[in-house]
């Protein structure tokens, strides 16, 4: 008897960020940081890099959520929700808008966003 070969869930690549983590051991929430400094005037929403490109199959989507750790020196940021499917394959890029009204500083390797994988076949 031959055993198939598993075929991963996803695939994440990272040219020059820093690699995703898991926000646990067996979990499949992974932590996004930011690939590059960037300024967030105030009340503006901007698309901030990852460096991260992504390929996932066909059964398999992609929820972005609000970081799941401690965020307290970016209380006035908040990611806006997205889901990616099979179509995205280039850089990830997130949409982040800053509700406050100072401007805030993000740096090369600030928690930036979570991203869970779960199966759409129902």
């Amino acid at each position: 008897m031959v055993e198939e070969e598993k075929q991963p869930t996803f695939v994440l690549t990272y040219n020059y960020s820093q690699q995703p983590r898991r926000l646990s051991r067996n979990s499949s929430i992974y932590i996004i940081t930011c690939a590059d400094s960037i300024i967030i005037p105030a009340r503006t929403i901007v698309r901030v890099c990852t460096g991260i490109r992504i390929k996932i199959p066909l059964s398999v989507i992609g929820i972005i959520s609000n970081c799941l750790e401690d965020y307290s020196n970016f209380l006035n940021i908040q990611v806006l929700p997205t889901t990616i499917d099979s179509t995205t394959e280039s850089t990830l890029c997130i949409r982040v808008f800053n509700v406050g009204n100072e401007e805030v500083h993000l740096q090369t390797g600030d928690n930036l966003c979570n991203i869970s994988f779960v199966s759409s076949v129902i």
